[in-house]
């Protein structure tokens, strides 16, 4: 007889008599979700990073112009950040 991953992981809970929604309690169980929410904001904030560089680079723009750009773009960071987020 199979089982499915799911009834083999409900048998093992029941083993270790952990009910289904003792977890949510569980501080190891929010570090984990804490953990994937930080991998997703680093990977989102590194593509970003990548593509301004990269579109930077294709445009030739240096100096002065670059530095007030990214002065300009961590203001907007830090005053309005959702803004990086939405789509309009």
């Amino acid at each position: 007889m199979t089982t499915t991953p799911w009834k083999r992981l409900a048998e093992a809970a029941r083993m270790h008599k952990v009910e289904t929604w003792e977890v949510l309690r569980q501080a190891s169980f929010w570090l984990a979700v804490a953990g994937i929410a930080a991998i997703g904001l680093l990977n989102v904030g590194v593509s970003f990073a990548l593509a301004l560089y990269l579109a930077l680079r294709a445009r030739s723009v240096q100096g002065p112009r670059r530095s007030a750009l990214r002065r300009e773009l961590w203001r907007r960071v830090r005053e309005r950040p959702l803004d990086f987020l939405r789509a309009r």
